[in-house]
């Protein structure tokens, strides 16, 4: 014997524990997303747009120590008056190289950020000659590199790319013009490229500067630091970094430059908070690319701590609503075997339940709710017997009375005309026709009977109509004895003649009338056909006249197949009636019956309602 536990009260019990304590979990958990995490997002903003200054400024002392620096090597007497010799003489490259060498030198050593110097001529759009530090060896193409570096005409800083030297890595150049005015004997920046006598190149270090800008960030406020010009370009990050490609998508280059334009600070883009401080106004700036979720890594911290209390307030709650719910349920188990054995009809009478509660209480209410039942089913089971076997009754024996009186003037007019032949066997087909369906109070018919029956209806009809109506009967021997539910067949083959060949009007159908009745086995299925070659069904209308709770508006043209398929389902219960319509060629009313009665020699054991 199975014995159900009381699974859904134990559930209710720990949901009614349980919620409120969740819901309590829920509430703080909101309170805390509400208030501690805006006013840390809030803080981390404030602190990290006060930091990314602070890197800023640092970079911003770096670059005017650099510019001062640079500035105080390039107006010495020394380096003016090796500017003018080598503009101004006919001295070899070698030689000019050679005097430059101290003082590349001295540039290279202004800072640490500054891997290399270089001083370019460009002679022409071919032609550039490069003077740079005996220390360091060029690439094969490295003359080539700089002389792709653009013509400037202020001090202009290019975006990170391949050093033109060996053994350095990737450099950020800094383009810086000169133009020596022999007339003020003055080297000075001039007004247009074009008029540039030589260029310095200073090569700042990319990864000495991006370890510059995270030197003077804290961890907290850390995100992707890098330079940026006027324009948002990326100058101090290698193309070839993971940093690069994630600071350079669309929407992030995007809110960069709408900053920059608009002299902002702080903006956000998808999950990045965007910080911008100026490091040379309209010229150079520091961007700083803070993750969200470096933002939210002590509000994290916080909600995990507070995560695991909860957690462990559920374990502990569940526990206790575990133990509650078995004292609680204990009774009910034997009630529960109570059911059961009410269930499956094996009730052994009163179980003993001393819990002294509502329980106790439920288990005499239970048995002596079993006993009015058993009472009550006997009752009814016979009331609805006999409510049964009456409505089947009027079911069956439901006749459409205009047939019969149609019938009745036709033999009346068949003896006044003398044809006494026709008149008998009409006669005799209407007595068949009635035995049948009357069929003295019976449900159920052979398969035969119920054929016979049909075809005395058709004999009556063909009569009536000039005997222009054909019948074929395509039913296997071993079906002919079967047991069926009466008055099928008859009803379907009414419709065929009444709607599919108008046989009531005086219309005149120019085909002969063309009825088969087919019986078959088809899987698990019993099918009963009539096939006829009328006007066609209008398919819609007969699957809703088939519905078990149809009610016709016009009971003269439905009650037929509405009659035929409730009496169906009284009996098979799993029944259905399909149709298929070609006019004037198949149309087919088909019934889907269970095998099972069919091709067992018990049937009537399968019939009983």
């Amino acid at each position: 014997m199975i014995i159900r536990h009381p699974k859904k009260l134990i559930t209710k019990i720990l949901l009614y524990m349980l919620l409120p304590t969740l819901l309590v979990l829920t509430s703080f958990n909101g309170i805390l997303s509400l208030f501690y995490g805006n006013f840390s997002m809030n803080s981390a903003i404030t602190n990290a747009a006060g930091e990314t200054q602070q890197v800023s400024s640092r970079f911003q002392e770096i670059y005017t120590y650099t510019l001062k620096r640079f500035i105080t090597l390039t107006v010495s007497d020394d380096f003016r008056n090796k500017v003018k010799l080598f503009l101004q003489t006919n001295s070899t490259y070698t030689e000019c190289n050679n005097l430059l060498q101290d003082n590349i030198t001295n540039y290279t050593h202004i800072n640490n950020l500054i891997s290399s110097v270089t001083i370019s001529r460009r002679l022409s759009a071919w032609e550039t000659i490069v003077y740079y530090p005996y220390a360091l060896r060029l690439k094969h193409d490295g003359i080539e590199m700089i002389r792709n570096y653009p013509s400037v005409s202020d001090i202009t800083f290019l975006p990170s790319c391949e050093s033109p030297y060996n053994g350095i890595n990737e450099s950020i150049p800094i383009l810086i013009p000169m133009r020596y005015h022999e007339s003020d004997d003055l080297l000075l920046i001039p007004q247009n490229e074009a008029a540039a006598d030589f260029t310095f190149c200073l090569f700042f270090d990319t990864e000495s500067v991006h370890n510059f800008l995270r030197l003077y960030c804290s961890d907290d406020s850390e995100g992707i630091l890098y330079i940026t010009d006027q324009t948002g370009q990326i100058l101090s990050l290698p193309s070839s970094s993971i940093e690069y490609e994630r600071v350079s998508r669309e929407d992030l280059q995007n809110t960069v430059s709408m900053l920059i334009s608009d002299n902002g600070t702080y903006a956000q883009s998808a999950d990045y908070h965007i910080f911008c401080a100026p490091i040379i106004e309209d010229k150079l700036f520091l961007i700083n690319a803070v993750p969200e979720s470096v933002f939210m890594q002590s509000y994290t911290y916080m909600r995990s701590i507070f995560l695991t209390i909860g957690i462990t307030s559920v374990v502990l709650v569940t526990i206790l609503s575990v133990m509650i719910s078995f004292l609680i349920t204990k009774p009910l188990k034997k009630l529960m075997i109570s059911l059961h054995s009410i269930e499956t009809n094996n009730y052994p009478g009163k179980i003993a339940i001393s819990s002294n509660d509502e329980i106790e209480q439920l288990n005499d209410s239970i048995h002596s709710m079993y006993c009015t039942i058993q009472k009550q089913i006997a009752q009814i089971h016979q009331e609805e017997t006999e409510k049964y076997d009456t409505q089947m009754q009027l079911l069956s024996e439901h006749m459409n009375p205009h047939f019969l009186y149609n019938t009745l003037e036709f033999i009346n007019m068949e003896i006044f005309c003398g044809h006494h032949d026709n008149a008998s066997n009409m006669i005799s087909n209407l007595g068949n026709y009635l035995r049948t369906g009357l069929a003295y109070g019976e449900n159920l018919l052979t398969l035969s009977q119920e054929l016979d029956h049909a075809l005395s209806y058709i004999n009556i009809m063909n009569y009536r109509f000039s005997h222009t109506i054909q019948v074929t009967v395509q039913i296997p021997d071993n079906l002919l004895n079967r047991p069926i539910v009466k008055c099928i067949l008859q009803p379907l083959v009414e419709n065929s003649l009444k709607h599919g060949f108008e046989v009531n009007t005086t219309a005149n159908y120019p085909f002969s009338p063309f009825i088969t009745i087919t019986a078959q086995f088809s899987g698990s299925h019993l099918e009963i056909s009539v096939i006829d070659n009328g006007i066609g069904i209008d398919i819609e209308t007969a699957e809703q006249v088939t519905k078990k709770k149809y009610v016709p508006s016009d009971t003269r043209g439905h009650v037929g197949l509405n009659n035929v398929y409730r009496r169906l389902v009284s009996y098979y219960k799993d029944v259905d009636i399909t149709f298929s319509s070609i006019p004037f060629f198949e149309n087919k009313v088909t019934i889907i019956l269970p095998a099972g009665p069919f091709t067992d020699f018990s049937e009537r054991s399968f019939y009983e309602p």
